[in-house]
């Protein structure tokens, strides 16, 4: 199994900036580690979380809010991993 790689300081920045805003919390208190549970998080704030995300890095996430819910998307750096991967595919020379 390969591990993702290590995300971009901006990209988990940015996406750890997200999370805290629409979970209203310090950006401070979060990490990686922070279990999205632990949050005042509904599913409509991981979809607008989301489509915050998409918009800032010009990306296009296949999300399941069923699918996050059981257990894809647990913590802050499950969802940091997540975006890393979309973002690693834009940037992919195209292959034939």
């Amino acid at each position: 199994m390969t591990l993702p790689a290590s995300p971009t300081p901006d990209i988990e920045t940015a996406v750890l900036d997200i999370i805290a805003k629409k979970a209203g919390v310090p950006g401070a208190t979060l990490s990686r580690a922070t279990e999205l549970s632990s949050l005042t998080f509904a599913s409509i704030d991981m979809l607008e979380t989301i489509f915050e995300i998409e918009e800032i890095f010009d990306i296009s996430v296949l999300y399941n809010a069923n699918e996050a819910a059981s257990g894809n998307l647990k913590t802050a750096g499950d969802v940091i991993d997540l975006i890393q991967t979309y973002v690693r595919q834009k940037t992919a020379p195209a292959t034939h």
